[in-house]
């Protein structure tokens, strides 16, 4: 696994363990953001996807759950209609086991729009830690792209020779 965080040095695709160790860094430094591994959904009845999600904050790479105001915040680095309706649709497919009660509304993330083909992990992970630090967004951000990958894999490196 380790080979595949180098990816955070070059302009390409996240590996989805680079994603996932960027949202276990998340997790210890936000209390609010927990995971929902894509292994998830390879369980069948209600109870065994209750049980894994019992053990997390509700946050996973493309959306954001506010528990208060019954808010699920989708984010599609893309901006497209067929994008967001494929989150939904997944999002819905978790959305028993998170125990919000009632209705829920959804709203798309539209700070910014992915401009190349191969930035999209590093843009969710950085809009989901905006979201949750309450930053605002900038279009000066685009420019930091390459700063934002090493920083996330700084931290992942930190979290990985942490003592325990």
């Amino acid at each position: 696994m380790g080979y595949n965080l180098l990816d955070f040095r070059e302009n390409i695709w996240l590996h989805m363990a680079s994603i996932l160790m960027s949202l276990l860094v998340l997790s210890k430094e936000y209390t609010r953001v927990g995971i929902v591994d894509p292994a998830y959904h390879d369980f069948a009845s209600t109870e065994p996807k209750r049980k894994t999600t019992t053990g997390v904050r509700p946050v996973s790479g493309t959306f954001l759950i506010e528990k208060k105001t019954k808010v699920w915040k989708i984010c599609d680095p893309l901006q497209t209609t067929k994008n967001y309706a494929i989150i939904q649709k997944s999002v819905e497919s978790v959305e028993g086991v998170f125990n919000v009660g009632g209705e829920l509304q959804y709203e798309t993330v539209d700070l910014f729009k992915q401009k190349d083909g191969s930035s999209c992990g590093i843009w969710c992970i950085a809009v989901l830690e905006m979201l949750v630090s309450g930053a605002t967004w900038s279009d000066n951000i685009y420019r930091l792209q390459p700063y934002l990958r090493i920083g996330y894999l700084h931290k992942v490196i930190g979290l990985l020779t942490a003592p325990e």
